[in-house]
């Protein structure tokens, strides 16, 4: 009996150094779909699509099929001198209802170039409350045309919601916020700067930014780094992207924001994020914010 109590002590003793390392979060596979996927379901009830452009010029071209227009003035917008800040509440409320979504409509956004403008507005419908019924479109719609898929000019008429929004803060970090953070003092997420690494560093100070460099102790993944290419801008698979995370540094279940020159890019980083199955936050201001505050400080 005392052996086996021994033995049993000494199991639960060493237990933890052969403990396994903890395991990445599962990927949430429904929030990314092919053009071949959103093709079988383009009158699916209930089944909204957005197709994200700067203005009508290319949607009415040819979009796909049942798409609805966003024009990008519509999800970001100029305040105190710092470009694309999420609109204002009243603004939001009214994109939604126009666009008759609600907690039953399953929404698929697609955008006309490399997957950020449509990751902007799918962080919007995040921060909306709508983030877990969204899906993005694998390649945007470059990989619809690609697939050899029928493009529309028609403009579909929808009957508007008055649908309720719940918006989650917890998906914005503030300058406020980061503040506490480079200082320590506030819940330590991991920082991560997606901008290519010659503003990271401060080689180059990007247009209409007041200084160069980056967040006191971000790590830098570029946001080019997540998708195949500008001309074939499909998500790398998943175990590729969470390498590109791991080697920054990052941990299963870790917090992290997410920031670039203005919250465009860093959208789309925000999303891979949450497709892999992390829970992030991005800073909406960036360092168009940061950068303007000479007291705030920069690495470089």
């Amino acid at each position: 009996m005392r052996k086996t109590v021994f033995v049993l002590a000494l199991g639960l003793l060493a237990a933890p150094l052969f403990a396994a390392e903890a395991a990445p979060p599962a990927v949430r596979s429904e929030l990314l779909v092919t053009p071949t996927w959103l093709a079988k379901r383009l009158d699916v009830p209930r089944m909204t699509i957005l197709h994200v452009g700067k203005n009508d010029e290319v949607y009415r071209e040819g979009h796909i099929p049942n798409a609805l227009l966003v024009a990008w003035s519509e999800i970001a917008v100029s305040r105190d001198g710092i470009p694309n800040e999420l609109p204002p509440a009243d603004a939001l409320t009214a994109l939604v209802r126009r666009l008759g979504l609600d907690s039953q409509s399953r929404i698929v956004i697609y955008d006309e170039e490399d997957g950020q403008s449509a990751a902007r507005a799918y962080f919007t419908l995040d921060y909306l409350g709508l983030g877990e019924q969204t899906a993005l479109l694998d390649g945007q719609l470059a990989g619809w045309k690609a697939a050899g898929l029928p493009l529309s000019i028609g403009v579909r008429e929808v009957a508007a919601s008055s649908h309720e929004l719940v918006p989650h803060p917890e998906r914005i970090t503030t300058k406020s916020d980061v503040e506490k953070i480079v200082t320590g003092k506030g819940r330590q997420p991991m920082l991560i700067d997606v901008r290519a690494i010659k503003y990271f560093t401060g080689e180059e100070v990007p247009k209409g930014l007041e200084r160069g460099g980056h967040l006191p102790g971000a790590r830098n993944v570029p946001v080019q780094d997540l998708i195949v290419s500008i001309e074939n801008p499909m998500l790398k698979p998943a175990e590729e992207l969470q390498k590109l995370f791991e080697a920054a540094g990052l941990e299963p279940g870790e917090p992290v924001v997410t920031y670039c020159n203005s919250g465009r890019q860093a959208s789309l980083t925000y999303f891979a994020l949450k497709y892999l199955g992390y829970e992030p936050s991005l800073y909406d201001g960036s360092m168009s914010e940061w950068a303007m505050d000479p007291k705030a400080p920069v690495e470089k």
